[in-house]
């Protein structure tokens, strides 16, 4: 997954890029790769426009991980 996922970054535009059913994992296990390699892809996760200027997406992203704290699932 990581040797394909990092093929199509490094394309003009990549996709994100979707597997399904990882072999080893339970049924339904999906893992994204590059769900924010595109400005437009980064503006929507931040809750901007998809048109938004790129200034102000990178604004946006920066301080929503000023306050970003990571979850302990599992534990």
């Amino acid at each position: 997954m990581g040797t394909l996922a990092e093929a199509v970054n490094e394309r003009p535009n990549p996709p994100a890029v979707l597997f399904q059913d990882v072999s080893g994992y339970p049924q339904g296990f999906r893992v994204l790769s590059g769900s924010t390699n595109s400005m437009k892809r980064l503006a929507i996760y931040t809750g901007l426009s998809g048109s938004a200027h790129p200034l102000d997406v990178v604004r946006a992203y920066r301080d929503r991980m000023k306050t970003h704290r990571p979850s302990r699932r599992g534990s």
